[in-house]
């Protein structure tokens, strides 16, 4: 027979499962009746207290699933109201209908009170925000002797609805300094931004004496500079490409080679160069070289240097497989071909270049150009003109920076890319 301290070392020794099942044992052999007596009379508590936990855990994951649904039903209806549109026609009823749905998908089987403009928070009164709010009760099952009648679980979301207008897109998801506007560039665009990079210090950086203006500015990251207006929205989703569902053609289908290898102009050639293929860089050193109107395609660079002109004699669209360089000073007037398949485009780089490329538009105020500049695999620097001359452009690039003074006639770029209807949350 084991004596006193060996039988509590032995019992010190066993795991704390082993020990806690054999308690029930031990109680009811116990000799002290108290003992026995105050478990009893505290088991009603100890049981209670187990299922308010338990029912306790379930409301926070139903209030989870009731938020999730919330968000949802903000989201479909700032959607909505985005494709409406947001000149104040827009009424509540298809609102609702999407909000509902958007939460019945989402497990919620009430009905969702929509408030539009939303009558609390930081986007009260907003027309262009909507306010989703869903009550249900919560399950009881332990605790339901406790309760007259379940208590309500609550969710509430604002999203808001936006149209962009943007004429800038700075593509790349994750580079630092996405959108660069430096030095003494004063950049005013009279038109949207887009930074689709989330960096989370710079993803537009504004830095020195320059200055960036713009109707609206939506960053996926974070922006640093003092003179940036308005206020970017931060932390917005990437947006993607508004024009990654065109492709970029085939160069076979432009027929055979009108040039082989670099192709050097240094005066004004005796015929303008035609709509084609030109597989090669195209270098303008010198004199006035004048286009025919079509598409050209450029199997290299095109290349025109301070001293030379480019002057098209109708509507043009280039795709090229290399690189633009436009020198300062140098006397460019090209207009796209607004009508077909690539409508706008003014120059298409080859989405798939690789490599540190960089084009620039660098003609200053003897630049000017109409269209659609997309380079989504390159940077793309750009120089505007004089406060007398608006670029009329869309750029929409992997990355922009912007070095010199730029004004862009936003009514006449913004309509150059599809509209674009997004919705966020704001609460």
């Amino acid at each position: 027979m084991l004596g006193k301290h060996e039988t509590r070392a032995r019992n010190a020794s066993r795991n704390p499962l082993e020990r806690l099942l054999d308690f029930p044992s031990k109680l009811w052999k116990a000799r002290r009746g108290n003992v026995a007596i105050l478990v009893g009379l505290s088991m009603p508590a100890i049981v209670g207290a187990s299922g308010v936990t338990m029912d306790v855990a379930t409301w926070y994951h139903a209030k989870k699933e009731a938020q999730v649904a919330a968000d949802a039903a903000a989201y479909a209806a700032a959607l909505n109201l985005a494709e409406q549109g947001l000149d104040g026609t827009a009424t509540k009823p298809p609102m609702e209908v999407r909000a509902n749905d958007a939460a019945g998908r989402n497990g919620y089987t009430g009905t969702v009170v929509l408030n539009f403009p939303p009558s609390s928070g930081v986007a009260v009164g907003n027309n262009r925000a909507v306010e989703a709010i869903l009550t249900e009760p919560a399950p009881l099952y332990f605790t339901s002797v406790f309760w007259n009648g379940a208590p309500n679980i609550q969710a509430r979301a604002v999203a808001i609805a936006v149209v962009t207008d943007a004429c800038v897109w700075a593509l790349d998801p994750t580079e630092r300094a996405a959108l660069n506007v430096s030095g003494g560039a004063n950049v005013d665009l009279d038109c949207g931004v887009v930074v689709n990079s989330n960096d989370p210090q710079a993803a537009l950086n504004q830095s020195g004496n320059s200055c960036l203006v713009a109707t609206s500015i939506s960053v996926a990251g974070e922006y640093t500079g003092g003179c940036v207006t308005p206020e970017p929205e931060r932390y917005t989703a990437n947006y993607g490409n508004p024009l990654g569902g065109l492709p970029f053609p085939n160069a076979g289908d432009y027929g055979a080679c009108l040039t082989n290898g670099k192709y050097n102009i240094t005066a004004t050639p005796p015929n303008p160069l035609v709509a084609g293929r030109y597989c090669g860089e195209i270098s303008i050193s010198g004199g006035t070289v004048t286009l025919e109107g079509g598409e050209y395609f450029i199997e290299g660079d095109l290349k025109v240097s301070g001293n030379a002109s480019l002057i098209a004699n109708g509507p043009v669209t280039i795709f090229y497989a290399g690189q633009v360089d436009i020198a300062s000073g140098a006397i460019v007037t090209l207009d796209a071909i607004t009508t077909g398949p690539y409508a706008n485009m003014l120059f298409f780089q080859d989405p798939n270049i690789s490599g540190n490329i960089k084009n620039k538009f660098s003609g200053g105020v003897s630049m000017n150009l109409t269209g659609i500049i997309l380079a989504a695999g390159a940077s793309v620097e750009f120089t505007g003109g004089s406060s007398l001359i608006e670029s009329k452009v869309a750029i929409v690039a992997n990355t922009v920076n912007f070095v010199g003074n730029t004004f862009v006639d936003g009514d006449y770029a913004a309509s150059l890319l599809p509209e674009t209807t997004y919705a966020r949350l704001a609460e």
